[in-house]
């Protein structure tokens, strides 16, 4: 999914996905797919800046979100809070949801974390970044537990205020 979604481009090292190329390809597998996006097409405009990267990217996501709309997905503009998180998750919906990770390591770039689970203290977040150079193991990504007021916080990321969550379906869980 993360290969075929991705659209950003980084000054260093691999390029990020979008929340509507990440949609797009769940979509593609045989997920059902809702997209809450604070601005479908210039999440990430904002942190490039060679002109010519900027408008790639805004092409590439121009070119998502016609394909989503073509499928019969439009991303709602609102942004979930942590009541919806947790009726989705008692649902047994997957939440993907964009975050900043500047509050977990320090790095102010933005980054997805798949919801697993909360409780009435905490959210538990799977984060499928492990850096093994710096000895961290595949369980040390797994439960995180953090605190629901910072989560809400991290939910939040760049100058514009930026956020992004997915919520994933079995396809034949979802039709009618």
């Amino acid at each position: 999914l993360w290969r075929e979604s991705t659209s950003v481009f980084m000054t260093s090292g691999h390029g990020g996905c979008g929340p509507l190329g990440l949609a797009l390809a769940a979509d593609r597998r045989g997920f059902a797919v809702e997209a809450f996006v604070s601005d479908p097409v210039n999440l990430f405009v904002e942190t490039v800046r060679s002109p010519v990267k900027r408008e790639v990217i805004r092409l590439v996501e121009v070119g998502f979100l016609e394909d989503l709309t073509a499928r019969g997905i439009v991303p709602a503009t609102v942004a979930p809070g942590l009541d919806d998180l947790d009726a989705w998750m008692a649902d047994g919906v997957v939440p993907l949801v964009l975050i900043s990770s500047y509050r977990l390591t320090g790095d102010k770039a933005p980054h997805w974390v798949v919801v697993t689970d909360a409780d009435d203290r905490f959210v538990y977040v799977h984060d499928p970044y492990v850096d093994i150079e710096l000895g961290h193991t595949e369980t040390d990504s797994m439960g995180i537990p953090i605190r629901r007021d910072e989560f809400a916080r991290m939910t939040r990321y760049g100058r514009g205020r930026h956020f992004a969550t997915l919520i994933l379906r079995n396809r034949e869980e979802s039709a009618p």
